[in-house]
């Protein structure tokens, strides 16, 4: 009797050796069926994650790096001074040329373009009073020997100091020139000014007398209303400098690599014509160009940098 309560007790609790058995079968076959499917979904997921954690780490000293970056370099000293002479033209002398950075006569304009390297039609925006105002800067680094590329920089955190200057670099489509040659080369044209002046931090550039021409600086542009000379100059800073004559951005497509020296006598763009040739009987820069350097000019379109002012505020006299 006490047998079959255990038996009874058994049954009611499992429902019975045949539905046990089914439930068995049952489980067992829900083992086989699902999960040989979790597993391999358990792994592909701690494999997802796994990646993505190492990625992580990969990218944390990365992240660190961006977010530690080294503030950008500045001058150890700066003097900036409203220039009120009323001359025409501007001189500047960056290193390694000179001890620091020298400017005689510049507007906020001119300064812009050479610390962000853009010409005056990639310069967009901007009250009139940069163009118009005149400045003197003396600027020297906590380096003797800081290169072109970190005084542009050092230029750029002086503009922003004191002329509180807000830019932003944009791409738009523009009429530009692509700068070609024909012949395969530039003409070479002598080995430069033998003339050309060195400036230092102690001798900045200075403007000619009237009816002067002033010298070429070594290593550097001279820029007049009617000649651009330079002295072992890359084809870079000769097609910038075009563009700022121009008003209209130049890409250099020449292939040329390397310095060179030259000297090209123009007519200034827009000057009046007569008989088909300018009063001053220079030729226009376009055919200067050709006959002189052995270079042409073919107007086209490109997507160009150009660098919007958002900001910019008068500097306070020091």
């Amino acid at each position: 009797m006490r047998t079959e309560s255990r038996e009874l007790l058994a049954v009611g609790i499992f429902g019975g050796k045949s539905r046990l058995g089914d439930r068995i079968e049952i489980l067992l076959r829900r083992g086989r069926t699902f999960s040989p499917r979790t597993s391999a979904a358990g792994v592909a997921a701690s494999a997802i994650v796994l990646a993505a954690l190492m990625l992580a780490g990969s990218l944390a000293p990365r992240w660190i790096a961006f977010a530690q970056q080294q503030p950008r370099p500045s001058f150890e000293v700066a003097s900036v001074k409203l220039n009120t002479s009323g001359v025409e033209g501007d001189a500047h002398s960056f290193p390694p040329h000179s001890r620091g950075f020298t400017a005689t006569n510049s507007s906020l304009k001119t300064l812009i373009q050479l610390a962000y390297k853009v010409n005056d039609s990639r310069l967009l925006d901007g009250p009139g009073w940069i163009d118009s105002a005149r400045y003197d800067i003396a600027a020297t680094p906590v380096e003797g020997n800081a290169g072109l590329d970190q005084s542009r920089l050092m230029l750029q955190t002086l503009l922003e100091d004191r002329f509180k200057l807000i830019a932003r670099r944009e791409v738009r489509e523009m009429p530009v020139y692509g700068l070609v040659s024909p012949v395969g080369s530039l003409k070479r044209l002598g080995s430069g000014d033998a003339n050309c002046v060195t400036f230092s931090s102690n001798s900045p550039p200075s403007l000619p007398a009237p009816g002067q021409t002033p010298r070429t600086p070594c290593g550097g542009l001279l820029r007049g209303p009617n000649v651009l000379a330079g002295e072992k100059i890359s084809i870079a800073e000769f097609v910038e400098t075009l563009g700022n004559i121009l008003d209209r951005p130049v890409i250099d497509r020449t292939g040329f690599t390397g310095t060179f020296s030259f000297r090209l006598d123009f007519s200034a763009p827009g000057a009046e014509i007569v008989d088909g040739g300018n009063l001053d009987n220079r030729p226009s820069i376009f055919t200067a160009l050709r006959e002189q350097l052995g270079l042409k000019l073919e107007s086209t379109k490109g997507p160009v940098e150009v660098l919007v002012i958002d900001h910019v505020e008068k500097p306070v006299a020091n």
